[in-house]
């Protein structure tokens, strides 16, 4: 995205930027479990060998939000709603290892994510249902519940949890996913004409 908006202007950054950027990408798509079809979330310690031990939600929401052109993208999306849909709500956990509740900043991430891939209908009935769980001022919660497990640890060894308390990320997930805007799109900001399309205008 950034080698191409500084293309002509400065070619020694274009050409850097755009070497990250494959760079990013190669390690994105190394992370791909071909045999299931979902993104793992991490490595371990050394910083090479991938991490199994947990599969989450944004790792794969993200990926079908920047790479939606890519041809296993629909598999994702299958595992998500196979493997990490919280049953009681028909939201979404943070993780494999999220044992009850769901995590709202992702529920809106994969609902934005069901939009891009043209699921329209599923956008429009999942947006709906979770938005009707907003405050009435539109915030809303990091999770249905307190203590919604993620599967991860703090620095101090703490249990990474979420809270059901009012979250400036899920309420802005939420506002993504009313405009109907996939921030993630590498042809979004290519020019000032583009930087307000939404996808929801063709819904």
């Amino acid at each position: 995205r950034l080698s191409k908006l500084l293309m002509g202007t400065d070619q020694a950054a274009t050409e850097q930027y755009y070497d990250d950027g494959e760079f990013a990408k190669a390690f994105v798509f190394r992370m791909y479990n071909d045999e299931e079809g979902f993104f793992y979330t991490r490595t371990t310690e050394d910083g090479v060998t991938i991490n199994k031990s947990i599969r989450s939600l944004d790792s794969n929401t993200w990926a079908i939000q920047s790479f939606y052109n890519a041809p296993d993208m629909e598999r994702v999306m299958l595992y998500i709603e196979n493997n990490l849909r919280d049953s009681e709500s028909g939201f979404y956990k943070f993780s494999d290892k999220t044992t009850t509740g769901y995590w709202t900043e992702g529920s809106y991430q994969k609902i934005v994510s069901d939009l891009v891939l043209g699921n329209n209908v599923k956008y429009q009935q999942q947006l709906a249902q979770l938005n009707a769980e907003a405050e009435p001022d539109g915030s809303i919660t990091a999770a249905n519940i307190d203590g919604l497990k993620t599967g991860f640890y703090l620095g101090d060894g703490s249990e990474w949890i979420y809270d059901n308390r009012v979250s400036v990320g899920a309420t802005a997930w939420k506002a993504v996913a009313e405009l109907g805007v996939n921030v993630l799109d590498p042809n979004l900001y290519l020019n000032e004409n583009t930087t307000r399309i939404s996808l929801a205008s063709s819904v």
